[in-house]
C-alpha cells in the first residue's frame, strides 16, 4: 500500500469519526495494510466514541498499539482509563505506573507535532493512580501522589481538582482525569493532505491570436509540420522526390562564382627601395647593424670557434688509458 492510499484512507477515516459515523470509520481504519501504532490506537478510541461504547474491543486495539510502539505513553493511558472504567484497578495501576515510566521524569508530553491535538501531564497520571489506590484501600499511597500531583501540576484545569484533593486527605474526593473522545485521534499532517489532490499548475491552453479563424492547434508549431510532412517521401508522389543529383544540380545553380581578383601591382620603386632599407646595413654601437635608414636592428651574434677534431671525430673527451692485461697465474709443480 503506498504512502499516497494510506493517506488517503486514514483522512476519510478521520471524517467519518468527526461526522459520528463511527462504524464506517472503523472499516476505513482496517483497510489499512500494515497499521502503525496511530492507526492501531484510532481504532480503539474508535470502538470507546460509539454511543454503546464496546471497551473489551477497545483493550484489545489498545494492546495492538502498544505491542506496536511500546514507548506509546498515551495508549497506556488510554487503556488504564478503560480498565478503571471496568473497576479492573490492578491493571489499570499497572498501566498508570507504565505511563509515569514512559514519561521519564517530564511534566508532560506534547502530542499535537505527531497529529494528536492534547498533553499529556504528570500530574494528571499521579491524580489517576491516586484514584486507583483510593479504591484498594492503600491511603498511604494515595497521600504520597496528591502530594507529587501537586508540586508537577502544570494545567490550569487540573489545579483546582489538585488543591481540593490536597486540602481533603485524607480521604480526599477524587474522580477521572480523562480526554475528551473527540480529540483523542491521531490525524495526518494537514501539508500531506493537502497534497493529496492532482493540482494543474498551467491550465488549459487556448488559442490567443490565429492567422485563421479555423486554426485551433494548442501544440507546438514543429511537431504539427513533421507530421503534416514527414521526411520519408510517398512513392504515390515520385514528382514532389528530389534526386541526389538534383539537389546537387540546384545547388551548384543556386551558388554564384566567387568573384575574380586582380593581381597586386607594384610600383616600379619597388625593388630599388627594398635594397636600400634591407640591403644595404652599416656597423653600429655595440655590436649593433644599423641600415641605411638609420634604424636599429638585432645585435650581430658572436662567431663561435669550430670543433676541434680528435682522431676523426669532433668528440672533446679525453682518451681513457689502455686496460692493462690481466695476470697470468702460473701453477705449482
Amino acid at each position: 500500500m503506498s504512502l499516497k492510499e494510506i493517506l488517503t484512507t486514514w483522512n476519510e477515516a478521520i471524517i467519518y469519526f468527526e461526522n459520528g459515523k463511527f462504524e464506517e470509520a472503523i472499516d476505513k481504519f482496517r483497510q489499512i495494510v500494515d497499521p502503525s501504532a496511530k492507526i492501531l490506537f484510532n481504532i480503539g478510541v474508535t470502538y470507546l466514541a460509539a454511543a454503546t461504547p464496546h471497551h473489551d474491543q477497545a483493550l484489545k486495539w489498545f494492546s495492538d498499539a502498544i505491542t506496536k510502539d511500546p514507548f506509546l505513553a498515551v495508549a497506556y493511558f488510554q487503556r488504564g482509563c478503560t480498565y478503571l472504567k471496568l473497576q479492573r484497578y490492578r491493571e489499570a495501576g499497572v498501566d498508570f505506573q507504565s505511563t509515569l515510566e514512559k514519561m521519564r521524569g517530564s511534566s508532560l508530553i506534547d502530542y499535537r507535532q505527531l497529529g494528536l491535538p492534547i498533553k499529556l501531564y504528570t500530574s494528571q497520571v499521579l491524580m489517576n493512580l491516586a484514584l486507583v489506590l483510593q479504591n484498594q484501600s492503600d491511603t498511604q499511597g494515595v497521600c504520597k501522589c496528591v502530594h507529587d500531583a501537586s508540586r508537577l501540576v502544570k494545567d490550569p484545569q487540573h489545579e483546582p481538582v489538585v488543591v481540593t484533593a490536597l486540602s481533603s486527605l485524607p480521604t480526599p474526593c477524587l474522580s477521572l482525569l480523562e480526554f475528551p473522545i473527540k480529540e483523542l485521534v491521531f490525524r495526518p499532517a494537514k501539508s500531506l493532505v493537502a497534497n493529496l489532490q492532482k493540482k494543474d499548475f498551467l491550465g488549459q491552453a487556448k488559442v490567443v491570436s490565429s492567422m485563421s479563424r479555423h486554426d485551433k492547434f494548442v501544440g507546438f508549431e514543429g511537431a504539427r509540420k513533421c507530421h503534416s510532412n514527414p521526411a520519408s517521401p510517398n512513392p504515390s508522389r515520385k514528382s514532389d522526390h528530389l534526386s541526389v543529383d538534383n539537389v546537387k544540380a540546384m545547388k551548384g545553380s543556386l551558388t554564384p562564382p566567387p568573384p575574380t581578383r586582380p593581381p597586386p601591382v607594384l610600383p616600379p620603386t619597388a625593388i630599388r627601395d627594398f635594397n636600400n632599407k634591407f640591403l644595404q646595413t652599416s656597423s653600429g654601437q655595440n655590436g649593433h647593424v644599423r641600415s641605411s635608414s638609420g634604424e636599429r636592428s638585432r645585435p650581430i651574434p658572436p662567431s663561435r670557434a669550430p670543433p676541434v677534431l680528435k682522431n676523426g671525430t669532433a668528440s672533446v673527451k679525453k682518451d681513457k688509458p689502455p686496460r692493462p692485461p690481466p695476470p697470468v697465474l702460473k701453477r705449482k709443480v
